[in-house]
């Protein structure tokens, strides 16, 4: 652990060019190799999770009737909570690799660390949900005092168009405020002192920077989702259309897992990305070295 006080100001602009190409080296070039070791103890639970709660709820993973909207249960909230652990366990490895070359290990042990990284991303999402029903709320009643009218009613263009562009700005500052944040993510991966006001501080100016960033990075990795996704599901498709009888439960169920695995697996490969992203922004921003190094001299971009 560093025994510096964190700097009170971003020590050099984050650049963004630099860091997108640094992050899609680091992963699929650098440690490509390093990948299977890290997510297969979250892949595991991942999985495993899947499968009970798929053999305990199987309402939740039937297709919901046409017309009809899915609701969210306790099963999904309790789904949603257990699915933390192994984000948890990867991303504090991940972490740790890109800042320390620290090398994963098949089965990690659960840390204090690992205790504070969940902490941070309670309290982030919680953030993060207050301010979607905060500024939502302000945002609705502002489209009805111009005449957009209450939800349920057909809108005119302008205000269609009106209603997307606010989405999309209240998705940006979500996104901003998040991102901003962030950064004691890193921090704790490596056992830092560090909190949400350090992260505020050294991210000052970089907020646009941090989305532009995340774009560039994850458009075309969901692209890429979206594609496989597809094929999967044409997969199913044919499946479903040629086998039957007794044998299509089990044809059926071969084809979840396959589908649910490779979902997993890109997935963590997303989840690398964005993880190196950030502690790669962490560094950078915050000038941050391990314990005993030379800190490099400060870089304006």
């Amino acid at each position: 652990m560093s025994v510096t006080t964190p700097p009170p100001a971003p020590v050099t602009q984050l650049p963004i060019w630099a860091t997108v190409k640094a992050t899609f080296r680091s992963v699929l070039v650098e440690n490509l190799g390093r990948l299977p070791k890290a997510a297969f103890a979250p892949f595991v639970i991942s999985l495993a999770l899947i499968l009970v709660f798929a053999l305990l709820f199987p309402g939740q993973f039937e297709p919901a009737a046409v017309g009809q909207e899915p609701h969210a249960g306790l099963a999904d909230v309790v789904s949603a909570l257990l699915g933390l652990v192994p984000y948890v366990i990867f991303a504090v490895t991940w972490h740790r690799l890109v800042l320390l070359d620290d090398p994963p290990r098949w089965l990690p042990s659960w840390r204090r660390r690992h205790w504070r990284f969940l902490g941070y991303s309670l309290v982030l999402f919680l953030l993060a949900y207050l301010l979607l029903i905060v500024l939502g709320l302000v945002g609705t009643a502002t489209l009805w005092a111009l005449g957009g009218g209450p939800s349920g009613e057909e809108m005119s263009g302008p205000m269609a168009f009106l209603s997307a562009a606010a989405a999309l700005l209240l998705g940006l500052i979500v996104a901003w405020t998040v991102l901003r944040l962030s950064f004691v993510f890193p921090a704790a991966a490596v056992d830092e002192g560090y909190g949400l006001g350090d992260s505020w501080r050294q991210t000052r100016g970089q907020g646009l920077r941090l989305i532009a960033i995340v774009v560039l990075i994850m458009v075309p990795v969901y692209a890429a989702l979206i594609v496989l996704t597809g094929l999967i599901g044409f997969a199913i498709g044919l499946i479903a259309e040629f086998s039957g009888g007794a044998a299509s439960e089990a044809v059926g169920l071969a084809v979840f897992l396959v589908s649910a695995s490779v979902g997993i697996v890109l997935g963590y490969v997303a989840l690398a990305l964005g993880v190196t992203m950030i502690s790669t922004a962490f560094r950078t921003c915050s000038g941050w070295v391990p314990a005993g190094a030379t800190a490099p001299p400060s870089q304006t971009a």
